[in-house]
């Protein structure tokens, strides 16, 4: 017996042809051009947004005990030990800077700040013009080559504003 049937064209191909391939790159390609820009601008906004969530919270403790310090006539002083009962259990719990939060483990404390944020010294020390505190994540410590995170600046006296600047040159 003979088979007079033709085959058919495509029952003998297994793949794609290198155009198909070629085509499935680039439009591959061009997806990953357009998407990942938007990816990592949306990681940035995030980090930015958590780094201004924390200030917000070192803020409202800040002005917990700013109020705590002045209804125990400590507003005025530049304290050494603890001298403000933040409670009301007549415990001295914090020791305050003209009414603010002198200490980083008070501040992170009452801040309520997660394991993912560190707060700290400034790290070019306490010179006059350096800020107070530094608000930085904690896989990425603030250095003059990683400028992600928040500088809290204290007044040199009492009754003055707290003054914050986000950093995120690098965020």
């Amino acid at each position: 017996m003979h088979n007079n049937q033709t085959p058919r064209p495509w029952s003998n191909n297994i793949g794609f042809t290198l155009i198909e391939l070629v085509v499935v790159i680039i439009i591959i390609g061009t997806l990953a051009v357009i998407a990942a820009p938007k990816f990592i601008n949306l990681q940035k906004e995030a980090k930015i947004a958590m780094l201004l969530s924390a200030k917000s919270s070192l803020h409202m403790a800040n002005q917990l005990v700013q109020i705590k310090a002045k209804l125990q006539d400590q507003d005025k002083i530049n304290a050494t030990t603890f001298n403000i009962d933040t409670d009301s259990d007549g415990i001295k719990d914090v020791i305050g800077y003209f009414g603010l939060i002198k200490y980083v483990i008070s501040a992170r404390e009452l801040s309520g700040l997660n394991n993912e944020l560190l707060i700290s010294k400034h790290y070019g020390g306490s010179a006059n013009g350096l800020p107070y505190f530094l608000i930085y994540f904690a896989d990425s410590t603030p250095s003059p080559s990683n400028q992600c995170f928040i500088e809290v600046y204290y007044p040199n006296q009492d009754n003055a504003n707290i003054r914050y600047q986000l950093v995120d040159q690098d965020c």
